[in-house]
């Protein structure tokens, strides 16, 4: 069982006190929930600009969907941001990458080499539900576009993982803002959301299919002065999921 705990470390104070759901429950985004968060959230000025965001969008999208990985086993990643970028560039060939940055905040340059200020807001995990909070700056030139994204799964049926995320969205261009109500930026933002879906998914497959092939390929990339490069914390977490693998797959063998 995954204990409740924060990207720091940190133990979740409220974790013990979580109503687990069933394992197929239904994913459910709540906008209480997000107002919650950012109430307690102890850095007030990162708060303040997402609760801006929430009170005052422009844009507003709901995705949800599955992913085909066993929460029980992936949702060891569910906080290592940096490591899934990793994998996603050595295993599904990605050009996008996201890096912690020396303020703690995160660097995400996507495919086009469009680049994004990610500040976790708040994230939780535990056997059951992750949950997510996240504000996000981009900048096009005069214009600056900011969103806060609000992210939670569970376990589905049949070993998937269900998601379901709220996505808060709002520049300080008037011409943006309308363009905005004519979906061009909806289809932006929702690209971006599947194009990651896409990723995690190959990522897993890929390592599903031969584990110690891929544990083998990632050890490549063992070089601190590398421009990708595993850290020993990082193959760690990486060896304990390959390990698991064998002992969770299911077997049609007969004894």
């Amino acid at each position: 069982m995954i204990c409740a705990c924060h990207s720091d470390g940190r133990p979740s104070s409220d974790s013990s006190s979580r109503t687990e759901a069933a394992p197929d429950a239904p994913v459910l985004v709540s906008t209480n929930d997000l107002a919650n968060v950012l109430r307690i959230t102890t850095n007030r000025p990162l708060a303040a600009s997402a609760q801006k965001i929430l009170g005052k969008h422009t844009v507003f999208l709901n995705p949800e969907g599955s992913l085909t990985a066993q929460f029980s086993l992936v949702s060891v990643f569910s906080t290592e941001y940096e490591l899934v970028s990793k994998l996603a560039e050595c295993l599904a060939g990605s050009s996008g990458k996201v890096r912690k940055q020396p303020d703690g905040s995160l660097l995400y340059i996507n495919e086009t080499k469009e680049r994004f200020n990610i500040r976790v807001i708040h994230d939780e995990c535990d056997s059951n539900h992750f949950e997510g909070v996240y504000y996000i700056t981009t900048d096009r030139g005069f214009i600056t576009i900011e969103a806060l994204i609000h992210l939670e799964s569970r376990p589905g049926p049949d070993g998937t993982i269900r998601y379901a995320v709220h996505i808060y969205a709002d520049s300080n261009s008037r011409i943006l803002n309308f363009l905005s109500r004519i979906s061009l930026v909806r289809n932006y933002l929702t690209h971006e959301v599947n194009d990651m879906v896409a990723k995690f998914d190959t990522v897993y497959a890929q390592i599903l299919s031969d584990p110690q092939k891929h544990l083998g390929t990632l050890m490549e990339f063992r070089d601190p002065t590398g421009s990708l490069y595993f850290s020993d914390r990082e193959m760690k977490l990486i060896r304990i999921f390959v390990e698991t693998l064998p002992k969770s797959r299911p077997t049609t063998e007969t004894p």
